[in-house]
């Protein structure tokens, strides 16, 4: 009898809500926070969720997308910008540059929408891209501008897309997010990655 109360009391506690399992595979736990002013009183949140990391950690697992987490020894740059679009189809573009020669550009689409079901991997290409071509968008995207986001203190656009720029090298692994960034190093970054994987016609938003 003393069992089966314990086990019913323990069936009746809730349950912690965890991340998804693929969360920490890409993404260190972040504790930053910033302090939102409303009137008179200050609520402090979270610089970045685990509830907008887990959406593209789902979308990076989904498509066998390597984690970042481990620095690079072999002096290889990697970059990669994933595109959460509201009403248009996910996408991956993952630029690897070794310390010498060539490197590769690879873009990954999905059959869904950004904002809803994201669907399955429909389509991916590749291209090598010579070392001129990057170079400026390296150096633009350096790790010390990438900052993880901008201060949420206020709920995002319902119609819109986020923005994920990730980049791995020696010194670790570095990202900043934005939702629908009008300007700054998140979206050059992914414009010049844009350009890169040939999608120049793609509903930019």
């Amino acid at each position: 009898m003393i069992s089966l109360t314990i086990a019913l009391l323990l069936s009746a506690t809730p349950m912690a809500v965890t991340p998804a399992p693929s969360l920490r595979h890409y993404f260190a736990t972040q504790t930053a926070t910033h302090d939102c002013r409303y009137g008179d009183q200050i609520h402090t949140v979270s610089l970045i969720d685990d509830d907008i990391l887990s959406s593209y950690a789902t979308l990076l697992a989904r498509a066998q997308e390597p984690s970042f987490l481990i620095p690079r020894p072999d002096g290889a740059t990697i970059m990669r910008f994933t595109w959460l679009r509201s009403f248009h189809a996910p996408i991956i573009i993952r630029l690897t540059v070794p310390r010498q020669g060539k490197g590769r550009v690879e873009m990954i689409r999905f059959s869904g929408l950004g904002g809803y079901d994201y669907g399955q991997v429909k389509d991916r290409k590749s291209r090598t891209v010579n070392q001129g071509e990057v170079i400026a968008l390296l150096a633009d995207a350096d790790p010390a501008l990438l900052e993880p986001a901008t201060p949420p203190c206020g709920p995002p656009g319902t119609d819109g897309a986020r923005w994920l720029i990730e980049r791995s090298d020696a010194s670790g692994h570095h990202f900043a997010e934005r939702w629908s960034p009008e300007d700054g190093v998140v979206k050059a970054a992914g414009m010049a990655l844009i350009r890169l994987a040939g999608l120049e016609g793609e509903k930019i938003y």
